[in-house]
């Protein structure tokens, strides 16, 4: 469930459902997580996982401390060795663009 928007009550709840309703069957995360404190706020839906669209050692560290999976993207060869995460995926400037 993406936390990009306005609405990051009703996404919050959304993850909190989906967890609720998959139980154990099913990894349930949160995406587009870019501060800290929306790691702390995932956490607390039960939630599983945390994908960020870059590579903040601040939120990959709080992601780790919470005890979930942290899946950041990363741009450059340089940020892959630099992350601590459980899984990195390629960002690529096309993906970037509009």
């Amino acid at each position: 469930m993406p936390l990009r928007g306005a609405d990051l009550v009703g996404a919050l709840e959304s993850v909190r459902a989906l967890v609720a309703a998959v139980g154990g069957r099913a990894m349930v995360g949160a995406g587009t997580v870019l501060r800290v404190e929306q790691v702390a706020e995932v956490a607390a839906t039960g939630a599983q996982l945390i994908v960020s669209p870059n590579m903040d050692p601040a939120v990959i560290a709080a992601t780790k401390a919470a005890g979930l999976l942290s899946l950041p993207g990363v741009f450059t060869p340089t940020e892959a060795f630099q992350v601590w995460a459980d899984l990195i995926f390629r960002a690529t400037a096309s993906c970037c663009t509009h």
